[in-house]
């Protein structure tokens, strides 16, 4: 265990920033890159990494303090308060059970990845294995059993495994990222439902409102230009939260620090985006040659999309949203507020599968976060105790809390529960709809990711011109 804590150390000192280009760099030369390519492609990613970093910290900063201006403006007052995803976190390790599944994790990922289980390099985002080893601590913290608890994380694992893969392509021809996806569970575990949403949403004719940034670029001039459409959205956002004092010095301030901030992400965003993307092009060349046509998809950070237009935008005008539905909506006890900012992170699925259609995204993300707060609301009470046994500070005054957004997945919850019951019929159950998932997906793999692009790009005229097949 002693190596784990070091392990953990070494990945927390370094960061992503570092440990990422070092990888991509040995990647690379693997494939047979060139030295001077491999040390540029990790270089840049590197310095696309680092800049993600430094435009979502510097827009939290001013974003923050807004979001919580909304909520305290609100009046709301409900019992359960959402003390953000780093709780969630820290319980993820606190137990010898997530620090061990740490590293295995990691070997299991390269182990389907060598066996050709899977085509998707899951390694090179080792941080957000956190996805897994926060239901496995959970489960381990009420159970006290090894073997649940590593059961639980397994499945989930293999879920999020398949659901990388099936985003993959849609992820790919979206973002620009070419052999890349993501396949962290909370946000590639949306995957499956944003497709039929998408779906359901196309057979209701909505893809006939065109409201990708592109579209609404060409029809609204420069109202349509991200540039503008940031500032729109900002100003909208800064009200939201000065709406008590917008006519005073403070208050017009933080409205428009709030709209130029908005702004220069999603003006800014591209450019790092960019450089970011043009990292991979030696390696997926590489990949695709040394591996007769079989493709390596990489599994980046959910950051190398968060400024994109289409999900900013999305994931800002589902943050007042929410905060009054949470408000209204019957049984609901959760509070949103430490991880509204969050929200843009979670818009990537919903973004991908409808193409950059905010309408659907929005419609799509909200059926989501209203469910997690149903879920919330429902593991407060456990979550509450677990986050005291393991020494998390409660704020006076607080009696439940959660980490809304971070502990609340509805695969990630029913799949912990199963584990939690004991009950071995429960459990065989969820284990043989894990394989069957996985089975059925990779015998109909491109027949599926062909229906995905298909039902993304519905309406549009251009389909055949911007469906791409080299990323499976």
């Amino acid at each position: 265990m002693a190596f784990l804590e070091v392990l953990k150390n070494i990945l927390d000192t370094l960061g992503s920033v570092v440990i990422v280009p070092v990888m991509i760099f040995i990647i690379a030369l693997f494939m047979r890159v060139p030295v001077k390519k491999a040390f540029i492609s990790g270089l840049s990613i590197g310095i696309g990494l680092e800049g993600f970093n430094l435009l979502i910290g510097s827009f939290s900063g001013v974003i923050a303090p807004v979001v919580q201006r909304m909520v305290d403006v609100s009046g709301i007052n409900l019992p359960i308060f959402d003390i953000g995803w780093q709780a969630g976190a820290m319980i993820a390790y606190s137990t010898n059970i997530g620090l061990l599944f740490m590293g295995l994790c990691i070997a299991l990922q390269l182990l389907m990845f060598a066996t050709k289980f899977t085509n998707v390099f899951q390694a090179t985002d080792l941080w957000n294995n956190y996805s897994y080893m926060i239901y496995g601590s959970m489960c381990y913290l009420v159970t006290k059993n090894f073997w649940l608890s590593f059961g639980c994380m397994l499945v989930l694992l293999l879920f999020a495994t398949v659901c990388a893969e099936f985003i993959s392509r849609r992820f790919a021809n979206y973002y620009g990222y070419e052999g890349c996806t993501v396949s962290m569970l909370h946000i590639v575990g949306d995957a499956p439902y944003a497709f039929f949403m998408n779906w359901l949403l196309n057979k209701f004719g909505l893809y006939k409102i065109k409201a990708d940034p592109t579209t609404l670029k060409k029809r609204l001039g420069f109202i349509g230009d991200p540039m503008v459409l940031g500032a729109i959205v900002g100003l909208i956002l800064g009200i939201s939260g000065n709406f008590d004092r917008m006519l005073t010095l403070e208050g017009l301030g933080s409205i428009l620090t709030c709209t130029i901030a908005t702004s220069a992400v999603m003006t800014i965003f591209p450019k790092i985006a960019s450089i970011f993307a043009g990292a991979f092009t030696s390696i997926t060349s590489a990949a695709r040659k040394n591996a007769k046509g079989k493709d390596m998809i990489i599994s980046v950070n959910d950051a190398t999309v968060y400024g994109e237009t289409a999900g900013l935008t999305t994931g800002l005008i589902c943050m007042p949203i929410i905060l009054l539905l949470a408000f209204i909506l019957p049984g609901n006890k959760v509070l949103p507020v430490l991880n509204l900012v969050a929200i843009p992170y979670g818009m990537l699925t919903f973004i991908s599968m409808s193409n950059g259609n905010i309408v659907k995204s929005v419609i799509s993300a909200l059926g989501k976060l209203i469910l997690t707060l149903y879920i919330s609301t429902l593991i407060a009470p456990m979550f509450t105790q677990i986050a005291l046994s393991v020494g998390i500070e409660i704020a006076a005054g607080l009696t439940l809390v959660t980490a809304w957004g971070s502990v609340d997945h509805p695969i990630g919850i029913a799949v912990m529960y199963a584990f939690i019951s004991g009950n071995p019929l429960i459990i065989g159950g969820v284990i043989v709809a894990d394989i069957l998932f996985y089975v059925l997906f990779k015998k109909n793999k491109n027949k599926i990711l062909d229906f995905v692009e298909k039902e993304a790009y519905r309406g549009m005229e251009d389909v055949t011109d911007n469906v791409s097949v080299g990323v499976a």
